[in-house]
């Protein structure tokens, strides 16, 4: 009866211990992803004023606005920022100099329409030159 409980408490031991082992590396994984996304965005950081201003801005439900899909298309994935239930989504490029004067970000609010695209509702930007 003491070596049943034995190995059970052994067994239960070490199936803890895979499962912290498991937990810490998914943490890291996660954090080395994160890390290669600021990276990546912050290279690729090509916005310019004329940019920005040339992004066509609809109404509130995105209706004559630009196609998120072509800004993605031309300047990459950016970063969901905030949402409005599940049918109005911001987004943000930034250039990854947060808490710098050198910081630059363009922000764009999208709308999903009823054919699944999604359209520009807002925009707002900081620093572009």
């Amino acid at each position: 009866m003491k070596r049943i409980a034995i190995v059970g408490t052994i067994i239960i031991a070490l199936t803890t211990l895979a499962g912290c082992g498991s937990k810490t590396k998914e943490t890291s994984e996660a954090k080395q992803s994160s890390s290669v996304q600021e990276g990546t965005s912050n290279k690729h950081f090509s916005w310019t004023e004329q940019d920005f201003n040339s992004i066509v801005v609809g109404d509130g439900s995105g209706k004559g606005g630009e196609d998120f899909e072509k800004l993605k298309n031309k300047f990459g994935e950016p970063s969901p920022t905030g949402s409005i239930g599940a049918s109005q989504i911001f987004y943000a490029w930034s250039n990854g100099k947060e808490n710098s004067p050198n910081l630059e970000y363009v922000s764009v609010g999208v709308a999903k329409q009823t054919d699944g695209t999604w359209l520009v509702f807002s925009k707002k930007q900081e620093g572009l030159k």
